[in-house]
């Protein structure tokens, strides 16, 4: 599990059969609130993108 606070990147490495290796990044942009009977809570919002190595 990532700590997913706002503000943290994380890139992860991986291996595609076709592609070779490449980066999984994860950017956590914002977070908001969750509604319903969790009060007081947030969620982060993560933007997530891919790129191969050349």
């Amino acid at each position: 599990m990532l700590p997913l606070a706002e503000g943290a990147h994380f890139e992860l490495p991986f291996y595609q059969y076709d592609k070779g290796f490449g980066r999984f990044t994860i950017d956590v942009v914002g977070s908001e609130d969750v509604a319903g009977r969790a009060r007081g809570l947030s969620r982060p919002i993560p933007a997530a993108g891919a790129r191969h190595a050349i």
